[in-house]
Order: C-alpha cells, then structure tokens, then sequence
C-alpha cells in the first residue's frame, strides 16, 4: 500500500519504504532518516522504522518524483518486514494504517492499495472519512466476491517449495520449481521477493521469536548444519487461512457509511475483480468516483501496465488538488 502525504516536504520529494517491525532498532534508525522522517518514536502498538529503498525506481518513487510529493510504502500485517499476528482481516489492518497515519502527524493523505491493499484502503475510507484526502483503488471493489484460486495455489507453491527436501539454493532454481503452480515469470518473481536466507543452525537474538510462524519443512533451528536455508518470510499458514477473510468486505450497507470525497478506481480489462454489474454499488459508497480501464493488462495492472498506471494515477491526484477536501 501507497500513502501519499499532503504535508509540505521540508525537503526534495522523496519515498520512504516503511515497516511495521519489533526489532527494537528504531532509535538508530531514526538519526539516519531524521531529515525525511520526524518524530519516529517507538511504539507499544505499531512501531515503524523506514528503510533504504532499492536503487532502481519503484513505483512509490516515481509518484513522488511526479506528484512533488512525500510517498510512504507500507508492508501491511504479515507481509515484507512487518510482523506476524494471527488476526489476518481488513478491520485489523485498517487500524494499523490510521495508526501509522497518527503516529507521523499526516494530515489529509491519499490512500493508494491494490488487491488486498485496496480493500483494506476502502475500509479506512469508510470508517474514517475526515482522515483521509482521496483514494486509489486498484483493481478491487467494495464487495463480497470469491477470490481467483491463483492465491491459493502461489501458497500452496510455496509452501512446498519451503519444504522441499533439497533445499533451493538458487533464484533460478526456485523460479523453476514455482512455474509448477504459477505460468507467470513476473508473478513467479515478485512471490519470490518473500524468500530469504536464514541460518540454519542458531537464531538472530534481534528477531521475535513469538511473531515468527515455524517453517513449514520443519524448525530452521533443529538441523544438523550451518549453513543457510532458504524460507519465506511471511506466515503462509496464516495467510492461507484467512483467504476467505480476503473475499470478504466488512461494509454492507452504503447508506451508512460513505466517502464522500474522490476515489479513483483503475481496473485491468483483462481481470474480473472490478466487473461492470458492480459500479453502481461502487458509486453508492464512493459518489465521487471514477473508473480508467488499463487496455491488456490483468490483476496486477501496476505490474503488466506501469506507465499507463502511472499515467492515471498522477493526472487524477493532479485534478484533485491538495486543496479539495471533498
């Protein structure tokens, strides 16, 4: 998720990759990113610590190079570098997005979310609609709908791959055992972004143990070696099982709650998520929406289709205007 501050920069636009941790670093952190990010105070509840973007361009930073905007990219609840909590569902992980809005002093900002990502930034409009500017929904709707058995089957796929007797020691290694339950190099890549390497033979004393989900091929602590094993970083029991919190949407009723303020939802033609039937009841959440179909692209339209996302998004956020407050 994308959250576009409407605070002045103090200095030139940047992004700023942000994480839910509790590593307890948060201190050091601060004093390296104090000239972007104020008051980064630790937490009971969500601490955050940024961290270094990769070199190339990704998408948040393009935006904020584009919009001369601040741009903060969350990793929600049991993804990234976040921590793992049973509780997988949109109410949750609306609470920790308004926390993180609170806790930085941001005022008014726009909510970018795909997918998951775009559920949970609805649910936050809805519940809290003074809280935020404008929303970008990407290639989701407000409703209760099946989910692609594509999600299952990347979990499915990696968990087998976590516990594969020979362990995977190469990205192209793993990238073949995966074209198994997903066809896509792309999507195949970007699943793979959640493998790391953990020592085998003895634990980090900076990580929680509590809020770590054992492996899935068995403890990483109980082998006989010490050389590094490969395993994914983020709950896959957890987020199998709350897949059908995911097809779910926690609003029924549009005559009760209502963002009255410009949402923006970009759809990709060739995905069934956003399907016509539905708009009216789009537009009884959100009257003040529009929709951009992007031509040839699925699911993951930022993915298939960047420039034209980026190009819809910008020139939205553009007419709205830091002013307009619905």
């Amino acid at each position: 998720m994308f959250l576009l501050s409407r605070n002045t920069p103090k200095t030139s636009p940047t992004s700023i990759r942000s994480t839910r941790t509790t590593t307890g670093r948060e201190e050091e952190q601060q004093q390296q990113w104090q000239s972007v990010v104020q008051q980064q105070k630790s937490s009971n509840h969500l601490p955050t610590r940024p961290i270094r973007v990769q070199e190339e361009q990704s998408e948040h930073e393009v935006l904020a190079r584009d919009l001369n905007r601040p741009v903060y990219a969350l990793d929600l609840r049991n993804h990234g570098d976040s921590p793992h909590d049973p509780i997988h569902d949109y109410p949750s992980m609306a609470d920790d997005v308004e926390f993180f809005i609170q806790k930085h002093g941001l005022s008014s900002p726009t909510l970018i979310g795909h997918s998951m990502g775009a559920k949970t930034a609805m649910t936050l409009c809805l519940r809290s609609p003074d809280t935020i500017h404008s929303l970008v929904s990407v290639d989701n709707a407000p409703i209760d709908a099946a989910l692609s058995h594509s999600f299952s089957r990347y979990i499915s796929g990696m968990q087998a791959l976590q516990s594969s007797p020979q362990n995977i020691r190469k990205q192209s290694d793993a990238l073949a055992f995966l074209e198994l339950y997903e066809p896509s190099l792309a999507i195949r890549q970007f699943l793979l972004t959640n493998l790391v390497r953990r020592p085998s033979s003895s634990s980090s004393s900076s990580q929680e143990p509590s809020s770590r989900e054992p492996s899935q091929g068995g403890s990483p602590h109980g082998g006989a070696t010490a050389e590094a094993e490969s395993e994914f970083r983020i709950p896959l029991t957890t987020l199998a099982n709350a897949l059908n919190h995911m097809a779910d949407f926690p609003y029924k009723d549009p005559d009760r709650h209502r963002f009255e303020k410009p949402a923006l939802f970009v759809r990709g033609t060739e995905s069934r998520y956003v399907p016509d039937e539905v708009l009216s009841l789009v537009g009884r959440f959100f009257p003040r929406f529009r929709v951009v179909d992007v031509q040839g692209a699925g699911h993951w339209v930022a993915a298939e289709r960047p420039e034209e996302f980026r190009r819809c998004v910008v020139e939205f956020l553009r007419g709205v205007g830091d002013g307009e407050q619905g």
